[in-house]
């Protein structure tokens, strides 16, 4: 199983509940990019990502995508200037900066939101992968019906998801 915001085959199917529901920001250098007027400050611009975790249907504006192996690679794409910006969540950015042990002068960057996106289990098209995504869509509900699945989001430090609307 593997989750993402899009089934990319007629082979899979996403799950009904997400499994995650989080914010995802843009670093980058205030002095190459200029005022952040939102997410059209993306446009046309490389985004560096982490492979497979955001793709051009993410964002609102066209963008270059750049794949990169870890977070830590889109952190030093921005750093040596060789991307605009590094896009993932909050803490993912700031575990990149953690692990990179680069020093840089933090007044120099700037992170500014550019969505929220869902993040659902994706399953095979099959008999058994059917009564799997049944399996989860059903707990995820229990969960939620019972207020438990809102304190697991609160441990984490997430803001709840409206699961009613999906």
């Amino acid at each position: 199983m593997t989750c993402d915001d899009k089934a990319t085959s007629d082979q899979l199917h996403m799950s009904r509940y997400p499994l995650y529901v989080d914010k995802y920001y843009a670093f980058f250098r205030k002095e190459l990019v200029g005022p952040w007027r939102g997410v059209d400050t993306l446009r046309g611009k490389d985004v560096a990502c982490q492979l497979g975790y955001y793709h051009e249907w993410d964002f609102p504006v066209p963008v270059h995508i750049r794949d990169m192996s870890s977070g830590v690679k889109c952190l030093q794409m921005v750093l040596l200037e060789r991307s605009d910006f590094y896009v993932d969540d909050m803490l993912f950015i700031e575990d990149s900066i953690e692990k990179s042990g680069l020093s840089f002068n933090r007044l120099d960057y700037d992170a500014q939101e550019v969505g929220v996106r869902s993040y659902h289990p994706i399953f095979n098209d099959t008999e058994r992968g059917q009564a799997v995504m049944q399996l989860f869509d059903e707990g995820m509900f229990a969960l939620h019906k019972t207020g438990k699945l809102k304190l697991i989001y609160e441990k984490w430090g997430h803001d709840y998801p409206d699961f009613d609307s999906f």
